[in-house]
């Protein structure tokens, strides 16, 4: 059986992570993608972030990323992850299993306010997402990885930006 990948995708919010994995998803057959978002609604039928919640919805995260592993698929952990302590819980979980990680350029605030703006669900308050842009921490190669890659999703590439993205971890994966 094949090993699995885990690929980590770190930006600050709506900076085209969930957009991008599901445009790499249209290429990776074997791609399972695990959300904190999705878990989030699941459990209470909206989006919005509950302290009381978060340890249930990671552990949910972590389990699925588990079992998808196990059975040899690509994972593509779709989350805010704005610092490397974050991010090294994250990584704690999963320590043999090859990492790559997609690191988004982080967007000028305006457009990530009116992205959210246009938004006709899961809004962002405004003061919390001022808070989670200006405290995202991007990523360094010294974070343990096993592949470390940068992309610009805010060009007018976007779409070859994705099968650039969906080809490096096909290479890796052995298609």
């Amino acid at each position: 059986m094949r090993q699995g990948i885990l690929c980590i995708f770190s930006g600050p919010p709506l900076s085209g992570k969930s957009t991008f994995i599901g445009g790499l998803k249209k290429s990776i057959n074997a791609m399972v993608i695990v959300s904190t978002d999705e878990i989030r609604f699941e459990l209470s039928k909206d989006y919005q972030f509950r302290p009381e919640m978060e340890s249930l919805v990671w552990e949910l995260a972590y389990q699925r990323a588990r079992s998808a592993l196990k059975a040899g698929h690509v994972v593509a952990f779709d989350a805010t992850l704005i610092n490397p302590e974050y991010r090294g819980r994250l990584l704690l979980q999963f320590p043999k299993v090859p990492v790559l990680y997609f690191a988004f350029i982080k967007p000028d605030y305006q457009v990530i306010k009116e992205r959210n703006e246009k938004r006709k669900w899961k809004q962002i308050e405004a003061v919390a997402l001022k808070k989670m842009y200006d405290d995202y921490k991007f990523p360094t190669i010294s974070e343990k990885t096993y592949y470390y890659r940068v992309f610009d999703v805010t060009n007018e590439n976007f779409l070859d930006t994705i099968e650039t993205g969906a080809q490096f971890i096909l290479n890796l994966y052995g298609s």
